[in-house]
Parts: C-alpha cells; sequence; structure tokens
C-alpha cells in the first residue's frame, strides 16, 4: 500500500468512472517509475532477477489497486539477505524479517524497498495528476 494513497483520495469525492479510469493509468504511470529504479538498483548476475520486476495495475470496482513485483524465486533473498549476514526491519535499507539460520548467508542487496522510497511521493503527483485532468475534463 502506498503511504499517502488513502489521503489523496480522500481530497477527492465521488469519482466518476472516467476519473477513475484516469486514476489507475495515473497509477500505472507511478509504479512504472518504481519498476524503473528497481531494475537499475537490482543486482545483475544473469539478468534473471531484474527482468522479473514488473508491475501491474487494476480497477476492481470504485478500488485501484496497483503492486510491483519481483517474481524471480531468489528476489526476496537479494533484497533482505539470507543467514547470519540477512538483516531485519531496523537495517534501514529494506524492512521484513531477518533470515537467520546459524549460517553467514548473503548481505542483503535492496533494490524495491529504496525504489519504493524514492519514488512514492513521484507516484502520489502521477495519481493526483491524473484525477485533476480527469476533473478538468469533467470526468
Amino acid at each position: 500500500m502506498i503511504e499517502g494513497l488513502d489521503e489523496l483520495l480522500d481530497e477527492f469525492d465521488d469519482l466518476s468512472d472516467e476519473t477513475l479510469d484516469a486514476l489507475r493509468m495515473g497509477l500505472d504511470k507511478g509504479l512504472k517509475r518504481t519498476v524503473a529504479l528497481a531494475k537499475q538498483l537490482a543486482p545483475v548476475r544473469d539478468g534473471q532477477l531484474r527482468n522479473s520486476i514488473t508491475s501491474y495495475t487494476e480497477r476492481m470496482g470504485q478500488e485501484i489497486e496497483g503492486t510491483v513485483i519481483a517474481g524471480a524465486a531468489h528476489a526476496v533473498y537479494v533484497e533482505m539477505g539470507t543467514g547470519d549476514r540477512g538483516h531485519g526491519a531496523d537495517n534501514g535499507k529494506a524492512p521484513g524479517a531477518t533470515y537467520t539460520a546459524g549460517w553467514p548467508g548473503q548481505e542483503p542487496e535492496p533494490y524495491m524497498y529504496p525504489a519504493y522510497k524514492q519514488t512514492k511521493e513521484l507516484i502520489l503527483n502521477d495519481a493526483r495528476q491524473a484525477i485533476e485532468n480527469a476533473r478538468a475534463k469533467g470526468g
């Protein structure tokens, strides 16, 4: 969930179908920014991780949902690290569980969380602009 999106939507009452469709497209545009940055930040060995990063948006009635995902099986282990070198919520890099198994493991190489942190305001701005443009057109 994008922090601030609910507050943004509270600013606008009774969104029309046209405005909701525009909002979905605005959210999609913003999430593509996150995907592009996550791909830049992701470590590349064979390209599988980077190529698995994608986003999608969908409208379900009056709700819009957007997701950015890294679909590679090893994505979470790269982001969070593994073993005793994996880090949890207070490493300042990525929130979540620590993967501890009593073995050295690998250092985290966060790419998704930093991409989100750096683009979340742009996502909100894209969504706000989409709503404002649709309303200006009478939507």
